[in-house]
C-alpha cells in the first residue's frame, strides 16, 4: 500500500508553459540530439474530495479538462493521448499521482519536456507539506494514504531535472479557501516548500500566500480565473509583440492586466519563479480560446490510469545511501579553500544507479561538465571538483530507481586574480551602462534589446567580474551629461590614476552621423530627428573628451549602435596616430603579462565598424553584438578576458568590430583586462 511516508511532494504545477515551450510548432531542436524531444503532461484537478471534511473546489475538474483540451489542440502542440496523464476527481488518488510521476520518469529522456498542472489543495502540518489527493483522509492523513508529501514529489523532480535533464514547467492553481481541522490550507509554509527551484524549472502560482484564488461562472462558464486567463494567454492573447511567440514576461504582464481588470480592487497577485526572457510557447494563428471551455469532450482516449499496485514504491528500499567522507563540513557552513578544485570522497552504502557531482554553475543552465559514476557499489570514490573564485554551491546527486537524494556543499574558493597575479589590493572595476529602447520623437523606431542587453551584461559583470555597476535606461541628453559630470566629481582623487582601477562605458541604442562632417552622435531619448545642428544629441567627441579627463587609469568604451563605424570622427585618432599591433587573442596569460599590462594607461574603444544599421535582434534575444559580448564573458577558463579576446568574439557578430584608442592619454602596450572574481556586487 502506498502511504504518505513513501511519497514526496506533489506540487500543483501546471507544466503547461514548458509543454508549450518546445512542443510541436516552430520550436528549434538541438542538432546534436539523436532523440527528438517529446513533451509529456500530467494534468490533475480535484473538485470533489472523498472526505467531506476537506473543502471541495468548484470547477477544478473543469479547469483540468480545459487544460487537457488545450494540450490536445494544435495551439497546445497536439499531444498524443499516450503522452498525457489526466487525473480528475476520483482518478486523482495519491497512488495514481505517484504512478504518473513514475510514468514520467520511465518515459522522459534527456531534453524531453514535462508539463505538470495541479489544481487542488495543499497543506503543511508538522513542518511537512502535502498534496491532498482525492482519497486523503482527515485529520489523520499523515498516518495513512491519500496525501502525497513534497519529499516524494521533490525527489521525483530531482530525478527528472538533474539525472535525466528533462525540461520542466510547474503551474500551481492553488490558494483555494478553507481549513482542515483548524489548519489553514495553502498557507505560507506551503509556498515555502513549493517555490524554490531544484534546477531550471519555471514555476507559476495562481496567487501569493494568503491570497484567495477566485473562481466563478463568469469565467468561461465556470472556471478558476487564473486557469481561464492562463489558457487564453498562451493560446495567443499574451503575444503583445505579435511575433508568434510568448515569453514568461509577456504572460506575466497579460495575467496581471487581465486579473486586475476582472477583479478591480480585489487583487489576486501572482507568484512566478523563472527567467522572464524564456520563450514559453509558440502561437498558432486562428485560435479560439473560448472553445477550450465549452465542452467536456476530451478529444481522444485518455491512456489507462496507472495501477497503484504496479507503481507502489518502497522509499526505504529504493533510497540511495551515500556517505561523504571528505570534506566533513556541515551543510549549514561553508568550507574555505585556497585552490581551484575541491577533493571530494564518497562511499555508497548500497548499490546506486548514478552519482553525479554538479560544480558551481551559471544561473541559465545546468552544468554540462558534471562528474559522474554509474552503477556505483559500496567502495570509496574520489573526485576533483573544479571551483570558481568566490562562493561555490556543489551538489552531489545520487539516484537509485525512482529516488534521488541531493547533498549540497558550500565552498568559498579564495584564489582571486589579485592573489594569483600579485595585484594591488585596491584594484577596482566600475561600469556605466546606457541603454535606450524608446524615443520621444516618432522618427526614431523603438528598439527591442538595449535595456535588456545592458541588464544582462551588468549582471554578468557584477556577479562574475566584481564590477560596481551603474545604469541609465531611456536616458535623455541632460541625464547622460549629468552622469558624466557626476563621474568627473567622483573620480577627482589623483589616487585613481595611480591605482589599477578600470571603467567600462557601454552604450546600446540609436546612433547617427553627420554625413558632411563625419561627426557621430548618440541618440538620447529627447533627441530630435529634425535637428540639423545636432544640438539635441550627445557628441562622441564630447563623450571622448569627458572620459579622457577622468582620473581613472583604464577606460574602455563599447558602442553597440548604428553609424558608429569607420567614418565617425570619434575614432579619427586611429587614422592619425599609430596603434600598437594587437596581441594575439590566445596569448598565454601569466602574472608577468597581467602586471605588465596594468602598468600602462588605457583609453581604448570597441565599436561596430558598420556605417549603416546595426541589427538589434529579436525581442528578448539580445543584439548580435551584445550576445557575443556575453559569450566572451563566459569563456575565459583562466579567469582573464583580454581586449583582443573580446574583439575576437565581437567580430563573430554581423557587425564587424572596429578597435583603437581615443583621447591623449593612452600608452602603447595598454589593455583592458577583465578578471573573473566570482564576487557579487550591487547593480545600481
Amino acid at each position: 500500500m502506498l502511504t504518505v511516508h513513501h511519497i514526496h511532494a506533489a506540487m500543483r504545477s501546471i507544466f503547461l508553459l514548458l509543454l508549450l515551450l518546445l512542443v510541436g510548432r516552430g520550436i528549434a531542436q538541438n542538432p546534436q540530439l539523436t532523440h527528438i524531444p517529446t513533451t509529456y503532461a500530467i494534468v490533475l484537478g480535484i473538485s470533489d474530495y472523498l472526505n467531506p471534511d476537506i473543502p471541495d473546489i468548484p470547477f477544478a475538474d473543469k479547469d483540468a479538462l480545459a487544460m487537457y483540451q488545450y494540450l490536445r489542440s494544435p495551439q497546445g502542440g497536439q499531444l498524443d493521448t499516450n503522452n498525457i496523464q489526466l487525473l480528475i476527481n476520483e482518478q486523482a488518488t495519491a497512488a495514481h499521482l505517484a504512478g504518473a510521476l513514475r510514468w514520467a520518469i520511465d518515459n522522459c529522456q534527456q531534453e524531453d519536456r514535462l508539463f505538470f498542472y495541479y489544481n487542488g489543495h495543499c497543506i503543511n502540518l508538522n513542518k511537512k507539506t502535502f498534496f491532498l489527493c482525492f482519497d486523503s483522509p482527515s485529520p489523520d492523513f499523515l498516518l495513512g494514504g491519500g496525501a502525497l508529501s513534497t519529499d516524494y514529489f521533490n525527489r521525483a523532480v530531482e530525478t527528472l531535472s538533474l539525472q535525466k535533464q528533462v525540461k520542466t514547467l510547474f503551474i500551481f492553481d492553488i490558494g483555494h479557501p478553507g481549513k482542515i481541522t483548524g489548519n489553514p490550507i495553502n498557507d505560507k509554509a506551503v509556498y515555502r516548500d513549493l517555490y524554490p527551484r531544484i534546477a531550471n524549472e519555471i514555476k507559476l502560482f495562481s496567487a501569493e500566500p494568503d491570497v484567495q484564488n477566485r473562481s466563478g461562472t463568469q469565467w468561461g462558464g465556470g472556471h478558476s480565473i487564473f486557469t481561464y486567463f492562463l489558457i487564453k494567454g498562451v493560446a495567443g492573447e499574451a503575444d503583445y509583440d505579435k511575433d508568434n511567440s510568448i515569453t514568461l514576461y509577456e504572460l506575466r504582464h497579460y495575467l496581471e492586466i487581465s486579473l486586475d481588470g476582472a477583479l478591480g480592487s480585489e487583487r489576486q497577485d501572482l507568484l512566478i519563479n523563472g527567467y522572464e526572457s524564456e520563450v514559453l510557447c509558440r502561437v498558432v494563428p486562428g485560435a479560439n480560446p473560448e472553445a477550450f471551455f465549452k465542452t467536456d469532450d476530451r478529444q481522444g482516449t485518455v491512456p489507462n490510469l496507472p495501477n497503484s499496485n504496479d507503481h507502489s514504491i518502497d522509499m526505504e528500499g529504493d533510497a540511495p545511501l551515500l556517505q561523504r567522507l571528505y570534506p566533513t563540513v556541515c551543510n549549514n557552513q561553508a568550507l574555505l579553500v585556497h585552490s581551484d578544485s575541491l577533493f571530494l570522497q564518497l562511499e555508497p552504502g548500497n548499490a546506486i544507479d548514478l552519482i553525479r557531482i554538479y560544480p558551481q554553475q551559471s544561473a541559465e543552465s545546468a552544468s554540462t561538465r558534471a562528474l559522474e559514476t554509474r552503477s556505483a557499489t559500496p567502495q570509496k570514490y574520489s573526485y576533483n571538483v573544479p571551483l570558481r573564485p568566490g562562493l561555490n554551491t556543489i551538489r552531489v546527486v545520487a539516484t537509485k530507481n525512482v529516488t534521488t537524494i541531493v547533498d549540497t556543499i558550500q565552498v568559498y574558493a579564495d584564489f582571486s586574480p589579485k592573489l594569483r597575479f600579485g595585484l594591488d589590493d585596491q584594484l577596482r572595476y566600475y561600469a556605466l551602462f546606457i541603454g535606450n529602447d524608446h524615443y520621444q520623437d516618432a522618427g526614431f523606431v523603438p528598439l527591442n534589446n538595449p535595456r535588456f542587453d545592458c541588464r544582462t551584461l551588468a549582471q554578468e559583470l557584477s556577479s562574475n567580474y566584481g564590477f560596481e555597476v551603474d545604469t541609465l535606461f531611456d536616458a535623455d541628453r541632460a541625464s547622460i551629461f549629468n552622469k558624466l559630470a557626476a563621474y568627473s566629481q567622483r573620480f577627482q582623487d589623483p589616487n585613481y590614476q595611480k591605482r589599477n582601477d578600470h571603467l567600462l562605458v557601454f552604450y546600446g541604442g540609436h546612433g547617427v552621423m553627420d554625413q558632411s562632417s563625419g561627426m557621430g552622435y548618440m541618440v538620447a531619448t529627447d533627441s530630435k530627428k529634425d535637428d540639423p545642428g545636432f544640438s539635441s544629441y550627445v557628441s562622441y567627441i564630447e563623450l571622448q573628451t569627458r572620459l579622457d579627463l577622468l582620473k581613472v587609469k583604464h577606460i574602455l568604451v563599447v558602442i553597440d549602435a548604428c553609424q558608429s563605424g569607420s567614418r565617425c570622427r570619434f575614432w579619427e585618432a586611429v587614422a592619425s596616430r599609430g596603434v600598437e599591433p594587437a596581441a594575439q587573442a590566445n596569448a598565454q596569460v601569466s602574472s608577468q603579462f597581467v602586471q605588465e599590462k596594468m602598468r600602462f594607461t588605457t583609453r581604448r574603444f570597441l565599436t561596430s565598424a558598420q556605417e549603416n544599421a546595426v541589427p538589434d535582434g529579436a525581442k528578448g534575444q539580445h543584439s548580435p553584438y551584445a550576445k557575443q559580448f556575453l559569450e566572451a564573458l563566459k569563456q575565459p577558463d583562466n579567469g582573464v578576458l583580454t581586449l583582443e579576446q573580446l574583439q575576437t568574439y565581437l567580430d563573430k557578430s554581423s557587425a564587424k568590430t572596429l578597435s583603437g584608442t581615443f583621447g591623449n592619454r593612452n600608452e602603447p602596450g595598454s589593455n583592458f583586462l577583465m578578471l573573473k572574481t566570482g564576487f557579487n556586487s550591487c547593480v545600481l
